[in-house]
């Protein structure tokens, strides 16, 4: 099998403005056959419009789309027929109920097995009789879920697919997410809540500005973050020594004697520090994503 084959998506070069806005720009990324990739980044990134332009609801600028092995801008029906879609908004006919949605729309595909419409209905807490115009945002979420996962595709490609559920539909849809890859199915996810996408996701990418700033594995991007530390003395913290240590800055001083701080780089200088006082706790909790992302990328509400 060669390296295309391997691939479920891959973009080159692929630009998409929007007159004089800027959408997304030279954005290449590669998504393997059988994995979660997390698809971050702030409102206004371009995240949506790099989904849209992988299911060819508009068509890039410039570059090149490969989707399952087939070319994106052939609208191939080969790639249609093996791709689950979540729209990050989409619009429901208010008076119909999910039950009559599901059907009007599933229709227009073949191949869908109705039991495991059922079944996402039931797993999801779905009400399938409840008319649209009386339903919450996260009751219709789910309803746009059940449309995307009941085709048994190759890609399932989901944008924001957990807004407004309640965490135990969360569960729901994480352990969804695992049964499909454990098939062999790929799931290109983009989302804000980041503790989500950490806990699904094999390798996340970055978009900031349009722009493509990372494609690593977590685990890689919690090693060139900062490090949070809680050290507690046994008498007043040393402030103005800890924040003369190469890398170490000081992110709340929680007591006269306890401090957090965020450590860059080396720990070494901290710790030969450290020796040097009377410590009475150590605690270098793991960096939560959300921190990797705002110490990496800056801060969302700014963009």
């Amino acid at each position: 099998m060669g390296q295309e084959e391997h691939l479920a998506i891959r973009t080159e070069h692929l630009t998409k403005s929007f007159g004089t806005s800027r959408g997304i720009v030279d954005v290449n990324i590669e998504v393997k056959r059988g994995e979660v990739f997390g698809l971050l980044g702030p409102n206004g990134a371009g995240k949506t419009t790099l989904l849209r332009c992988l299911v060819d609801l508009i068509r890039p600028t410039s570059g090149s789309i490969q989707i399952l092995g087939h070319h994106g801008k052939s609208k191939d029906v080969r790639i249609r027929q093996h791709v689950g879609y979540l729209p990050g908004e989409f619009t429901l006919w208010p008076g119909l109920n999910p039950q009559q949605t599901l059907s009007r729309l599933l229709n227009l595909r073949t191949g869908i097995e109705p039991d495991r419409v059922t079944a996402l209905a039931q797993r999801l807490n779905l009400d399938m009789t409840r008319p649209i115009s009386q339903m919450s945002r996260g009751n219709k979420q789910k309803v746009g879920l059940v449309l995307a996962l009941a085709p048994v595709a190759d890609l399932y490609i989901l944008d924001e697919p957990t807004g407004g559920l309640d965490p135990l539909i969360q569960q729901q849809f994480r352990e969804l997410v695992q049964e499909e890859v454990g098939r062999g199915a790929t799931i290109l996810l983009s989302s804000h809540v980041l503790h989500e996408v950490e806990h699904l996701a094999d390798r996340i990418a970055v978009l900031r500005a349009g722009e493509l700033v990372a494609v690593e594995r977590v685990d890689e991007l919690r090693l060139k973050a900062a490090r949070p530390v809680i050290v507690t003395f046994s008498g007043v913290a040393p402030l103005a020594s800890l924040e003369k240590i190469p890398g170490v800055s000081i992110a709340l001083c929680d007591a006269e004697n306890s401090v957090s701080l965020r450590v860059k780089g080396p720990i070494d200088g901290l710790i030969k520090f450290l020796a040097t006082q009377e410590v009475v706790s150590l605690v270098a909790p793991e960096a939560e994503l959300d921190e990797i992302f705002l110490d990496f990328y800056g801060d969302p509400a700014g963009q």
